[in-house]
C-alpha cells in the first residue's frame, strides 16, 4: 500500500517537471518583436505667404514595413506626399497653428506635432546713407513690397529734427533744423494690415551748407575803427548766392553783407558774443559765433579845457546831455560839466560823448557839438603847430569873429585855450579850434 502511494507521488512530480519545462520553452525570448513607428519632429516653421516649401518628414519603423504619411491640417497651398513624407507647395494664405504629421505601417502608427506660422512678408528698400544740410529741403523715397499684395503703412524712428515720413507714400520730407555730430541711425518700417512688418536702416547725417570760419576772439577799442572780414564756403559751389546778417553787435558796429565785413567804431566797452547768420539760395542755413571784447578808450590828460580869453572853459551845458548838444563857453567852475578827457584815439570826451563837428559840410563857422562816440573822422582832434585844436579830416576852418560863443562856435578872439588838463598838470598851450 505504501509503495503504491509513493509511486503515484513520483509520477505526479514528473508531470509537474515536464509541464514546467514545456512552459519555459514558450517564454517571451522566442516571441515576435513589437512594431514601433517613430516620426522626427522638424521643429517650428515660419514662412511668408508666397513662400515655396519643400519640407521632408523623417520616420522610422522597427518592422521595416513601408510607411504611409498623412497630415490633417496644413497651411493653405501645401500637401504631403503619402509615400515620402515631403510637405511641399506654395503657401497661398495665412496660417498660424499646429500641424500633426502621422506615419503608419498598417499596424503601428507614429506622429509628431509642431507649430507652423505663415504670414505676409514685407520688404523695405531705402538708401543706406543720406547727407542733408540745415535748411535745405529734403525728399527721400522709401518703398516696400508685401508678399500678400497688401497695402502698407510707413513709419520712421530717429529722423533728424525737421523731417517726417508720409505714412501713405513713404516719402521723407522737410528741412533739417540742426546738424548731427555724427550720422544717426534712422529706422524706417512698413506694416501691412495683418501686422506683418519689415524695416530698413538709413545712416543720416546733417551738416552746414554754408561754412563760416571762426575768426576767434576779436579785440577792439572804443572809438577806434575795426574791420573783421567774414569768409565762407558753400557746399553748392562758389557761385551760390549767400545772404548774411548779424546779431549781438555792439553799438557803433554794423555788418556789410557782400562781401561780408563787420566794421565800424564801437562806442561802448564790454564783452559781446557776435553771431553771423548765413542763408544761401538753396535755403541752406549756418551760424557762427565769435567773442568780441571792446576795451574802453585809454584816457589821457583830464580836466578843464580853458580858453586864453578871460580863462573861460568849454562846457557841456546840460551836464550829461545827449547827441546834438552844442558845446558852450562859460566861466570856469568845478564840476563834471567841464571835466574833459583827451583819449588815446584822438577824441575829446565828456560824459561818454565826444566833441564833434556838427553837420556834414566843411564851411567856416560850423558848430561844435556833443555826439555819441563812434570814431567818425569828425570826432578826431589833434594839436596844431600853434597850439590850436585841429580836425585832420578837414583842410581848414578858422572860426570868425561874427560867430558868437552861444552858437556853439569859438569866436576868433576866444580861440586860444589854456591847457586841456590843468588837473593833470599838463603845461602845453592849446590854441584855435579849427578843422
Amino acid at each position: 500500500m505504501r509503495m503504491s502511494t509513493v509511486r503515484v507521488l513520483l509520477a505526479a512530480l514528473c508531470v509537474l517537471l515536464v509541464g514546467s519545462a514545456l512552459a519555459a520553452g514558450s517564454s517571451p525570448a522566442h516571441a515576435a518583436p513589437k512594431d514601433v513607428v517613430t516620426v522626427t519632429n522638424p521643429g517650428t516653421q515660419t514662412d511668408p505667404v508666397g513662400a515655396v516649401v519643400d519640407l521632408p518628414i523623417q520616420a522610422k519603423d522597427t518592422s521595416a514595413l513601408p510607411l504611409v504619411f498623412s497630415a490633417a491640417v496644413l497651411p493653405p497651398g501645401l500637401t504631403i506626399d503619402a509615400a515620402t513624407g515631403v510637405i511641399s507647395g506654395t503657401i497661398t494664405g495665412q496660417f498660424n497653428g499646429n500641424v500633426t504629421v502621422k506615419a503608419t505601417d498598417g499596424v503601428a502608427t507614429g506622429q509628431a506635432t509642431f507649430t507652423w506660422t505663415a504670414g505676409n512678408k514685407v520688404t523695405v528698400k531705402a538708401v543706406a546713407k543720406e547727407q542733408s544740410w540745415v535748411g535745405v529741403p529734403v525728399s527721400v523715397q522709401v518703398t516696400a513690397t508685401d508678399s500678400g499684395g497688401a497695402a502698407v503703412t510707413y513709419s520712421a524712428k530717429g529722423l533728424p529734427a525737421g523731417l517726417s515720413i508720409n505714412p501713405g507714400t513713404g516719402v521723407i520730407s522737410g528741412a533739417p533744423q540742426r546738424i548731427t555730430a555724427a550720422p544717426v541711425a534712422v529706422t524706417v518700417t512698413a506694416t501691412d494690415g495683418t501686422g506683418a512688418a519689415g524695416s530698413a536702416i538709413i545712416q543720416w547725417a546733417v551738416g552746414w551748407a554754408v561754412i563760416i570760419p571762426n575768426p576767434g576772439k576779436v579785440t577792439a577799442t572804443v572809438g577806434k575803427a575795426i574791420n573783421v572780414p567774414i569768409s565762407h564756403t558753400d557746399v553748392f559751389g562758389a557761385g551760390t548766392r549767400v545772404t548774411f546778417s548779424a546779431t549781438g553787435l555792439p553799438s557803433g558796429l554794423t555788418l556789410r553783407p557782400n562781401p561780408a565785413l563787420v566794421y565800424g567804431w564801437p562806442t561802448a566797452a564790454g564783452s559781446y558774443r557776435v553771431t553771423i547768420h548765413a542763408k544761401d539760395a538753396h535755403g541752406g542755413l549756418s551760424t557762427m559765433t565769435f567773442p568780441l571784447v571792446v576795451r574802453p578808450a585809454v584816457g589821457g590828460p583830464a580836466g578843464q579845457i580853458r580858453l586864453a580869453l578871460d580863462g573861460k572853459c568849454l562846457t557841456d551845458p546840460g551836464n550829461r546831455t545827449g547827441n546834438g548838444t552844442h558845446v558852450t563857453i562859460t566861466g570856469c567852475q568845478a564840476g563834471s560839466a567841464e571835466h574833459w578827457t583827451i583819449a588815446s584815439d584822438g577824441t575829446i570826451r565828456v560824459h561818454n560823448h565826444c566833441l564833434d563837428i556838427a553837420g556834414r559840410g566843411s564851411a567856416a563857422g560850423q558848430q561844435v557839438q556833443l555826439w555819441q562816440c563812434d570814431g567818425a573822422p569828425r570826432e578826431i582832434w589833434m594839436q596844431g603847430t600853434a597850439g590850436e585844436l585841429v580836425n585832420p579830416d578837414r583842410p581848414r576852418l578858422e572860426h570868425q569873429e561874427r560867430h558868437r560863443a552861444e552858437d556853439g562856435c569859438l569866436p576868433h578872439q576866444e580861440e586860444r585855450v589854456m591847457d586841456t588838463a590843468r588837473a593833470a598838470g599838463a603845461g602845453r598851450r592849446a590854441g584855435q579850434v579849427r578843422r
